[in-house]
């Protein structure tokens, strides 16, 4: 009995056991950490203004989408909204501008509307005007655009009198003569983009033309079989519920003219991203067997619960308080597409290459996480087409 309980066999167990313990018990703690971290991070970034008991009416809202005589869109330098008090415009007001015009043809002196609500911003070649005041309905614009001044003439840009509840839209057209109105009726407000298909469909459209890919590709260029294959399919849906949240709801919020509460529920699934990938990363790297599954499997189920509800608390939070403000700032669209595809690439490559413990070479990480986007991007194509 001396003799077993001396052996080194049984200290390598205790020390086994031990280390064990000690392991589960840092990562416990870390996820707590972790978790405690971005609760904090949500909390600062969802701060804003006090709000007030009941949300105030609307404002009156003019969009302005600008382009040349061959319908190549033109960015302003700089921009003045101009009201008149008759159609003449013998007596006018400057009353927002974007940007400084001190040229000729430009009206001097700062503008009359200076509330919370009186913004006349541009991004690219769109432009937004927001006020509850305005104190007519006739307008012209005076826009510099690459060093040359033009002006339109006075127009009605709001009909009926409720001139506070409106929105209108506007195409303007830059000539020689200057610029020249028309309603856009199909003018669609910048915002999250609606594909016409679910999350849920695109998610498992993804998954699937992906993993595809992913057999193939270790199969018989790795010439994995049979166990071999299943972690690294494992890891392509896992890396695909991180990526696909972001792609679809935390990039296209940083357009122009977004919603506050649009990009701070974007924010917060980022945060939920970089939550996830260390989860996976210590199950991966770390764990074994059942314990890896289990933590996995809670995380997951407790995430799904808790990102809907989450949701719609930031977006009351941060909307509630910000009705009708938009971010003027922002990235083009066509920008954060290539962004968006770039982010998923190189993070689903390190993500195999390093939650596989390495055993999938970083180079072939690289070309099979490339194979798989642009297949992904290729069926997504496909079915918006159709």
């Amino acid at each position: 009995m001396d003799s077993l309980l001396n052996s080194p066999e049984l200290g390598c167990i205790v020390k086994l056991v031990i280390f064990r313990r000690t392991i589960k018990q840092r990562i416990d703690e870390m996820i707590k950490n972790i978790t405690y971290f971005l609760l904090f991070l949500t909390i600062v970034l969802l701060s804003t203004d006090a709000a007030s008991a009941n949300a105030a009416p609307p404002p009156a809202v003019l969009w302005f989408s600008f382009q040349d005589e061959s319908g190549s869109p033109v960015s302003p330098d700089s921009l003045q909204l101009i009201g008149c008090l008759t159609e003449s415009c013998v007596s006018e007001t400057l009353l927002s501008r974007y940007g400084n015009c001190a040229l000729p043809g430009c009206l001097p002196g700062e503008p009359s509307l200076q509330g919370d609500m009186d913004q006349l911003a541009c991004a690219d070649a769109l432009c937004r005007a927001t006020s509850r005041d305005y104190p007519t309905q006739i307008f012209r614009l005076v826009a510099n655009i690459n060093g040359q001044v033009y002006t339109s003439k006075p127009a009605r840009l709001f009909s009926g009198d409720a001139i506070r509840y409106q929105t209108e839209a506007y195409q303007v057209i830059m000539s020689i003569p200057g610029l020249n109105l028309s309603n856009d009726p199909d003018f669609v407000k910048p915002g999250l983009p609606s594909y016409g298909i679910n999350f849920v469909y695109a998610l498992l459209l993804t998954l699937l033309g992906e993993l595809l890919v992913a057999w193939f590709y270790l199969w018989f260029v790795q010439r994995w079989r049979g166990a071999q294959l299943v972690t690294p399919l494992v890891l392509v849906c896992l890396a695909n519920l991180v990526t696909l949240p972001l792609v679809w709801f935390l990039f296209p919020t940083f357009v122009p003219f977004m919603q506050l509460e649009s990009r701070a529920v974007g924010l917060f699934l980022g945060l939920v991203a970089v939550y996830l990938s260390l989860v996976f990363y210590l199950a991966f790297v770390l764990l074994e067997g059942r314990r890896r599954w289990i933590i996995i499997t809670v995380n997951l189920l407790v995430i799904l619960l808790v990102i809907p509800v989450c949701a719609l608390i930031i977006g009351y939070i941060v909307g509630y308080p910000n009705l009708y403000k938009l971010t003027s700032s922002g990235l083009p669209g066509s920008w954060l597409v290539w962004i968006s595809e770039i982010f998923a690439w190189v993070y689903e490559a390190f993500f195999l290459y390093f939650l596989s413990r390495k055993t999938l070479p970083l180079k072939h990480a690289l070309v099979l996480s490339l194979l798989m986007n642009l297949t992904s991007y290729l069926v997504g194509m496909v079915v918006l087409a159709t």
